[in-house]
């Protein structure tokens, strides 16, 4: 079994504190840089724009899942690194 097939319970219980999978370097620019200029480009109007319409989608999305589904944890891949993301 690969690391893309084992259970999420397996990935849970190895995880560590949120936000530990970033790189001290990504984490330095997100935190003193990354989300200033984000600020200066996207208005606050526009932000909540796009929250409301990602909602949206993952609302839909959840509608067609089985109720049982809905409350599992699962990991997501990151799609930067090999690390994952727990949601």
């Amino acid at each position: 079994m690969n690391d893309s097939t084992k259970d999420s319970q397996e990935f849970i219980k190895d995880l560590g504190k949120a936000g530990g999978g970033l790189s001290s370097g990504r984490a330095f620019f997100l935190r003193y840089l990354g989300f200033l200029l984000l600020n200066s480009i996207v208005s606050w109007e526009r932000a909540l724009d796009i929250f409301e319409k990602e909602g949206k989608k993952i609302l839909s999305l959840a509608r067609s899942m089985e109720k049982d589904k809905l409350f599992e944890r699962v990991i997501v891949p990151s799609t930067a690194s090999t690390k994952c993301i727990q949601f």
